[in-house]
């Protein structure tokens, strides 16, 4: 299994897009959820190695081993800049469909809804949203 790998200095869009690219060889390649952490983090160099190995070295000293949801929470907290998720949240809250095709107004936001990780992987939030 050949992935990419993430150091971390890359902007909010590539950490977006890399999570969601190992989260989908994951589920192709039917890595055990025990497994994700372990190897997923086998593709972080650099500062997002470095970063990694401090959260590891923490949370395992004081709750043990971390799972995937953790990992992306923590991930995220430290690859995606809150004020532009704020703004994300803020546009996804007003985006109506206005006088554009249902097809325009799915792929915008489809855009906006993939920077929303607790909406773009949830499809009953997503469809809650989608109005």
């Amino acid at each position: 299994m050949k992935l990419d790998n993430f150091d971390g200095s890359s902007t909010l869009v590539q950490a977006v897009d890399w999570l969601s690219y190992v989260e989908d060889k994951m589920e192709a390649f039917e890595v055990l959820a025990q497994d994700c952490v372990r190897y997923g983090t086998q593709l972080l160099k650099g500062e997002a190695q470095i970063w990694w190995k401090g959260v590891q070295s923490a949370r395992t000293a004081t709750h043990g081993p971390l799972f995937w949801a953790e990992f992306v929470r923590q991930f995220e907290r430290r690859f995606y800049l809150a004020t532009f998720l704020d703004k994300i949240k803020l546009d996804l809250n007003n985006y109506v469909q206005d006088k554009k095709i249902v097809a325009e107004y799915e792929i915008g936001f489809n855009q906006i809804v993939r920077f929303v990780p607790h909406v773009a992987h949830d499809e009953v939030e997503k469809a809650r949203q989608f109005r």
